[in-house]
This record gives structure tokens, C-alpha cells and sequence, in this order.
């Protein structure tokens, strides 16, 4: 996805300082975990939560608690934070100035200024750092098969009006089923989202907000398929709304949990997409700085080659260069395919082999990066697109292609009379393995121009004003994400009951937590933050 990232540029690699301070909230606790430590032969633990990872999901989960005066060590394989999120720099080959690219897709949700959906804005604030964000007037440009090529307008009634303009024998139910995610994103944006897996915090939200808590109550068993067939019947209209629920999701309607689509299809028209000046890689900047502000500290180029364990516990992790840091927890931002098959060095527990028989991993992408020349991009003005020629090919290897040029919003992005484009499309590792290099680079390529032929049914003119080209795949986004097969996280391998299967933050393992994608709500930024959240909570309820 990313090509060769070896050369950041000037990134400023933060230095190890030690903190020592004890917990604020705790005074006994030091004792405690001297006397705990010393029955398990462990040195005493110099963190209270080491956060392995430093993705959008890890980075939440270590500034929350660092906000609270826990003592937070983060280790990050790469050079910068940000995962997925991040960013990478490339130079002009004219020698006219920098592209900066996203590393993922740069529709960002949970930048928004109201409510408490806004997650990404709040996660900002905790630690005293705020991002500008310049507003999408439009969630994405559809191009789909026979002539479907609605805009999800920031307006809701505006979209509403142009979605019934290809449907109009439709118009009550497509207001009917969209108007129905309304009362889920209500109950959701009226309480503090936290962690569901502690009692006291679901009593407080219960008593503050009942009907709320039941509305969610009642919806988290169901999937946006059964109640889209409730509401509608034209056979492309649904396969519409399984291309709703896939640019996010990955799965169509029928997989996909209706809370979730709750959050989606109504905080674009409430709180909005908001692009982050400066590019998606801010958010992971801004969060690190507050971090370290407030006492909590990242090592970069630190990757972790085991979790260390004593009698079924975790109790702290061991570096590639064989050094061993130790903590009261261990919170781990990889998926859980890596957690537990790479980093835990027990045997994989039960409820791991369960939850893998229920989902399985989604696939990750060939992406490509351009920088363009200005005049190639005439004739369609929005930043996000998502183009199928055929229905029948919408979850196939390369299928849908996902488009965003972030440069339509924040031109500083690329040198002057210039234009990022980010092209992406599912691929699966597979297909990449057992070729030689040159057979690799070949495939490469090839693939390369089928995308940007594809471009051209948008930008005809777009192939012949192309100065920079970088191709990504599943190899690249496994090397550089140490994600297991470069996936983008778990999907429901059937049906699911809606949100039920996702697993939270505590594990099996004592003293272990997971966060971002692999546990509930699941794929994207702002769920992942409402994880990071989630499990801060979580461990500062165990640690107090």
C-alpha cells in the first residue's frame, strides 16, 4: 500500500524519558505490586500499562490513562505512531515540493464539534491537543452498475431527495429504513460511550438514560439486512445498501451489525466528515504529543517479540533486542491473530478458538498512490469514491475501488497544481505469495494499470498526467503494520447476532487487554477510538 517507506523525512523520533511517579489514585497500590511481584520472581513493574502498538486504538487507550496519572509506556515498531492511520512523504520529482499521503482511507468520522459520538475530537481534548478539520460537503460519490451514481450529501434531506430520484416507487421506505438508524445513533450520542464490561458504569448509563440503554438493548442482536428488507424491495436498491454497509464494513448488509450502521449513516449528516488539516497522520501526532504531556512515554523502532508470562499472567514483554520491560497490564493494539499466535507464548485459550470459528480475517488492500498533475481530475469535484462495474463483483479480489483525493480538501497536501489520489481495492495475500521478485514486480505493475485504467472510466485524461506512482499490497501492509496477512481486521465468517460476537477488551488471560479492531465495535477510526476508550476504562476499574 505504501511502496517503500523507508525515508519519513523529518520526523522527530521522541526520546525515552523514565517516569517514576506514583499512581494518584492509589496509594497502596505500589506495595501491593512490590509484594505481588516478588511472589512471581518479576522485577517490580516500572509501568502500569505497557500499550504494545501505537495505531489510533492503542494511542486512545494509552492517553486516557496517562490523562488519569498512570504511568503509560508505549512500544511501536515503526518510526512514527498512527498504524494505518499514518502517513507517509514523498518528493516531487520535478523538485517542486512534498506529497503527503495517507497511509488509509481519508474519510474520517469523530471529528465533529457535538455530542459525544465525536470520539476522536474528545480522545484530542483529553490530553489538552485539538486538530482543524476542513468539512467534506459530501460522504462519497457513488459510480455503480446501471447508471446508479447517487452522493451521500452531508445534508441528510438533500441525500434522501437524490437517492428517491433513482428510486422514486421507493422514496417512503428509503426514508423509512434510514430514518429508523436514527433512535440507535440517539441513544448512543445522549451517554458517555465506555467500556460495556464494567457493571458500574452500564448501572450510571442506565439510570441516566433508560430508554436509551433498552433502544441499544433491543438492537444489538440485528443486522442492517433485516431491517433494510423490512423497508425495502428493489433488488438494486439493497445491493445499494450492501455497498453502504461494505465501504465501511467490509461485508454486506447481511453481516453487518445495524448499531454500527447507526453510528455510519447518521453522524455524516450530524457531526459530519472532517478531514484533518495537515493529513490523517495529525490525529496519531496530536494524540502522541498529549501522551507524552501528560507523563505517558512511546519508544519508537521498538518492536515487541513476546509477551512475558508467569503462571498464566501477563506481566510484561520482551524486545526484539531482547530487552525486558515490565508492567501491571498489557495492552495489545495488534489484532488478536497476533496476539495470540505470535506474541502470547501460551497455548491459544478457549475463547480465542471460539471467536476464530465466528469470524475470520477480512481481506487488505492494493492500493496506489499518485500524484497528478491538477488538469486530470476535471469533471468530479468530491474527495471519495467508490466505483463497481458489476454487482456480482462487489466482495471479489479487486472488485470495488475505493477513491480519495484528500488534496480537494487540503491542498497543502501536495505541491502546488497538484493532486494526491489514493486508489484502493480488497486484495488478499494470496494472491501475492510464491512469486519471485521480478514475478512481484511484475504483478505489480500490471495491477497498477488495470486500476488506472479503471480511473479513467472517471478521469479520462488521468494516465497521461501521472508523475508519481506508488503500489502497495498485502505484503507491504503485513511489513510495515505487522498485521497478520496485512488483514484490516476481523469479519463475521456467517451471520452474526449483530454486535454480540465481538469480544471487549479483557481477555483470558489475566492482566492481558486488546484494542482496536479485533474487539467491539470493530473497523474504523472512530470505532477503534471508542475501544481505546473503552479499554482505558476498563484497566483503570482493574487497576483501582
Amino acid at each position: 500500500m505504501w511502496g517503500n517507506l523507508g525515508t519519513f523525512g523529518r520526523v522527530k523520533v521522541p526520546v525515552l524519558r523514565l517516569s517514576f511517579q506514583r499512581d494518584p489514585l492509589t496509594s497502596t497500590l505500589p506495595s501491593q505490586t512490590l509484594l505481588q511481584s516478588r511472589a512471581l520472581h518479576t522485577p517490580s513493574p516500572a509501568w502500569d500499562a505497557i500499550v504494545i502498538g501505537a495505531g489510533i486504538g492503542g494511542l486512545v487507550a494509552a492517553s486516557q490513562l496517562a490523562a488519569r496519572g498512570y504511568r503509560v509506556l508505549v512500544l511501536e515498531k515503526y518510526l512514527i505512531p498512527g498504524g494505518s492511520a499514518g502517513y507517509f512523504e514523498r518528493p516531487d520529482p520535478l523538485g517542486n515540493g512534498i506529497y503527503r499521503f495517507d497511509v488509509g482511507a481519508s474519510m474520517i468520522f469523530g471529528l465533529g464539534t457535538q455530542g459525544t459520538t465525536n470520539l476522536l475530537t474528545r480522545a484530542l481534548a483529553a490530553v489538552g491537543q485539538s486538530l482543524e478539520s476542513i468539512p467534506d460537503p459530501v460522504q462519497i460519490a457513488y459510480h455503480l452498475p446501471n447508471g446508479l451514481n447517487p452522493r451521500v450529501h452531508r445534508d441528510y434531506e438533500q441525500f434522501l431527495q437524490e437517492l428517491s430520484g433513482y428510486f422514486p416507487r421507493e422514496a417512503p421506505g428509503i426514508r423509512r429504513f434510514y430514518d429508523s438508524l436514527w433512535p440507535i445513533f440517539n441513544s448512543l450520542n445522549a451517554m458517555e460511550l465506555l467500556s460495556l464490561e464494567e457493571w458500574g458504569y452500564l448501572f450510571r448509563s442506565f439510570v441516566g438514560n433508560p430508554l436509551g440503554c433498552l433502544t441499544l438493548a433491543r438492537y444489538l442482536p440485528v443486522n442492517v439486512g433485516q431491517v433494510a428488507r423490512r423497508c425495502l424491495r428493489d433488488p438494486d436498491l439493497l445491493r445499494f445498501v450492501d455497498m453502504e454497509c461494505y465501504c465501511w464494513s467490509v461485508v454486506p448488509a447481511d453481516r453487518t451489525p445495524i448499531i454500527n450502521a447507526g453510528m455510519v449513516f447518521c453522524d455524516r449528516h450530524y457531526g459530519g466528515i472532517n478531514y484533518p488539516k495537515g493529513g490523517v497522520g495529525q490525529i496519531a501526532q496530536k494524540l502522541a504529543q498529549g501522551l507524552e504531556a501528560h507523563g505517558g512515554q512511546i519508544r519508537y523502532k521498538a518492536p515487541v517479540r513476546r509477551i512475558l508470562e508467569e503462571k498464566g499472567r501477563a506481566v510484561g514483554v520482551e524486545l526484539a533486542s531482547g530487552e525486558k520491560l515490565f508492567a501491571r497490564t498489557i495492552i495489545s493494539n495488534a489484532t488478536r491473530w497476533d496476539t495470540f499466535e505470535r506474541l502470547w507464548p501460551g497455548s491459544l485459550p478457549t475463547a480465542e478458538r471460539q471467536w476464530q470459528k465466528r469470524y475470520q480475517q477480512s481481506p487488505s488492500f492494493l492500493s496506489l498512490h499518485l500524484g497528478v498533475r491538477a488538469e486530470a481530475l476535471s469533471g468530479e469535484p468530491y474527495c471519495h469514491h467508490i466505483l463497481l462495474e458489476d454487482w456480482d463483483q462487489m466482495e471479489a479480489e479487486q472488485g470495488t475501488l475505493f477513491v480519495s483525493i484528500p488534496t480537494l480538501l487540503d491542498p497543502d497536501l501536495a505541491p502546488p497544481g497538484r493532486h494526491i489520489v489514493h486508489a484502493f481495492t480488497p486484495s488478499w495475500i494470496s494472491t501475492w505469495q510464491g512469486l519471485s521478485p521480478s514475478q512481484y514486480q511484475t504483478q505489480k505493475q500490471q495491477a497498477a494499470d488495470r486500476l488506472i485504467c479503471r480511473l479513467e472510466a472517471l478521469w479520462p485524461q488521468l494516465g497521461s498526467h501521472i508523475e508519481l506512482k506508488e503500489i502497495g499490497t498485502p505484503r507491504t501492509h503485513r511489513r510495515f503494520l505487522s498485521r497478520s496477512n496485512g488483514t484490516y481486521g476481523p469479519i463475521p465468517s456467517r451471520d452474526p447476532w449483530g454486535l454480540l460476537g465481538m469480544p471487549f477488551n479483557r481477555t483470558a488471560i489475566p492482566n492481558l487487554y486488546c484494542v482496536g479492531d479485533s474487539t467491539f465495535p470493530g473497523q474504523g477510526l472512530n470505532a477503534v477510538a471508542f475501544s481505546g476508550f473503552a479499554c482505558a476504562h476498563r484497566v483503570a476499574a482493574d487497576l483501582s
